[in-house]
């Protein structure tokens, strides 16, 4: 088969086009990538305008205002809780040992020999105490080793600004007996209160004359239909 010479050439030709074409596409193609890398860097380097900076404050300030509720939230939840933990582990402890478990507020929880306090504020922390001389009274001294009682947990003050207030009966704690029960006269509801104060955040640790424990929110009623106020 004979091969023309012109046909040749103007295929050598033609190819040649198109790989110039290709070159100087590429090299379009990379100035235009040096280009805009180089005007990201100049815009970095000038750091951010005043509007990025207000948009950037604006998120951050919307950002907290939907956190910061989620967290109180949270807290009084929390310390509800733990109170209501401590109330189940007393109940557990008296039928276990066959005895009077008292829990109570302290006003020096973190000291080494901590003692129920008076007080109705729960804030600075509770006792679960096993009661020595076998009965629910509630003193100042309670919890000191003299009386043959026996510190079983101890819950430290609340870190955060929440309070927690005992109201219901004559007395400020609760006990329950040994068979699991609680006298009326040591029931009552410890209710936590997030701070500043608002109501959806608020729960109620609860506890019945049967010894039933529960947390319930504000407005609702435990199991025999007392109200979290």
């Amino acid at each position: 088969m004979s091969l023309q010479a012109g046909s040749f050439t103007r295929t050598v030709l033609a190819s040649k086009s198109n790989w110039d074409l290709i070159y100087v596409n590429m090299t379009n193609q990379y100035a235009n990538c040096a280009i805009r890398l180089d005007m990201q860097i100049k815009r970095m380097s000038r750091g951010f305008t005043a509007v990025e900076l207000m948009v950037t404050v604006a998120i951050v300030a919307i950002l907290a205002a939907i956190a910061l509720p989620a967290m109180q939230t949270t807290s009084t939840t929390a310390e509800a809780n733990a109170l209501y933990a401590a109330l189940q582990y007393a109940r557990s402890a008296a039928v276990k040992q066959g005895q009077s478990v008292i829990v109570c507020p302290t006003a020096n929880a973190a000291a080494s020999a901590p003692m129920c306090s008076t007080g109705s504020s729960w804030s600075t922390g509770w006792l679960v105490v096993a009661s020595g001389t076998g009965t629910c009274t509630i003193t100042t001294t309670t919890g000191t080793t003299s009386n043959g009682d026996v510190v079983l947990q101890t819950q430290q003050a609340f870190s955060s600004k929440d309070t927690a207030t005992f109201s219901g009966s004559t007395n400020i704690g609760f006990c329950f007996t040994r068979m699991g029960f609680s006298y009326a006269a040591y029931t009552g509801i410890v209710t936590f209160k997030s701070s500043p104060a608002v109501a959806k955040k608020q729960r109620c640790t609860m506890v019945s004359g049967v010894g039933h424990v529960q947390v319930v929110t504000q407005g609702s009623n435990d199991a025999l239909g007392v109200t979290c106020t």
